[in-house]
């Protein structure tokens, strides 16, 4: 049975607007902790076996860049769902995807390489460090 037949569209596409606006509101709940404002934006995704739906898109502004937080879809190959973080000016990506197994946000770099840091305000912190340069800029110091 494929993945597409096997899910009711409005329960899953219900539980995944639910499990992207948690996610925002945690990632929303961490920058606030580090002073970095957050503009939050609806973004309408439509997905064939999911079809249209509103999720919220945010907007860090860190002293270093911005970091968005873009909800890319639900049903993604080998996952539960996908969020990519990329930041300005950089343009450094990272996507997190939720595991099939325990539900845990698995980090994954565009090279393909798995992060094996867990999801935590710590890992966001760094990587909102990695994505906007920040890091290089204090290393070079």
């Amino acid at each position: 049975m494929s993945v597409s037949t096997s899910l009711d569209p409005s329960e899953e596409r219900q539980r995944w607007v639910q499990t992207v606006r948690s996610f925002c509101d945690q990632v929303t709940q961490w920058s606030a902790a580090q002073g970095w404002p957050v503009a939050t934006s609806e973004l309408e995704l439509t997905e064939e076996t999911l079809g249209t739906y509103s999720v919220p898109e945010l907007n860090i502004q860190t002293q270093h860049g911005a970091v968005v937080v873009e909800p890319v879809a639900r049903v993604v190959m080998g996952a539960v769902g996908r969020i990519d973080l990329f930041a300005y000016p950089t343009l450094f990506r990272v996507m997190l995807l939720r595991s099939t197994q325990d539900g845990r946000w698995l980090i994954r770099t565009d090279s393909g390489i798995f992060l094996r840091q867990p999801w935590t305000e710590k890992t966001f912190r760094d990587l909102v460090a990695d994505l906007t340069g920040a890091a290089d800029e204090s290393s070079a110091h």
